[in-house]
């Protein structure tokens, strides 16, 4: 499964692939801490997620 995170900073737009939710998490996590903006997990299924809602999914998931 890929999960992918696009996000923008003042240079452009940036997008990466982790292979599974935790690490697409902390991704994000490490970007929107590096002051990009509008960074947004998109997971296997092409739903895209805003990183705190991806967050709440991802710790219902492996509760």
């Amino acid at each position: 499964m890929t999960y992918r995170i696009s996000a923008a900073d003042a240079t452009g737009a940036i997008g990466l692939e982790r292979t599974n939710a935790v690490a697409a998490l902390k991704k994000a996590r490490e970007l929107e801490a590096a002051s990009f903006r509008n960074v947004r997990v998109i997971d296997p299924e092409g739903h895209e997620h805003a990183v705190e809602e991806f967050a709440q999914s991802v710790t219902t998931a492996n509760a």
